[in-house]
């Protein structure tokens, strides 16, 4: 495995711009009326929730510092990957 720059479309980087990724916020008094099940599955849910919208704030602030923005993928040696320019 190898990590490879991509450069991301302008197109991608707009579009979230426009449509970041949003999860409910629920209370904390709306949610202890919910099962332990509930409360657990919606912790790990806004967890995800809050990576997702890191990752697309450094791609924001990443392309309005630089015009563009990168991100790292991994690839396998098989996998013939250029970077866009």
């Amino acid at each position: 495995m190898k990590v490879v720059k991509r450069r991301l479309s302008q197109a991608l980087i707009v579009h979230t711009m426009a449509y970041p990724y949003k999860m409910e916020h629920i209370p904390a008094d709306r949610l202890a009326k919910h099962s332990k099940f509930f409360r657990e599955f919606y912790a790990e849910s806004k967890q995800t929730a809050d990576k997702i919208v890191a990752y697309q704030r450094g791609l924001i602030d990443q392309y309005k510092a630089k015009g563009y923005a990168e991100e790292d993928r991994e690839v396998t040696d098989d996998e013939e990957e250029t970077v866009e320019s």
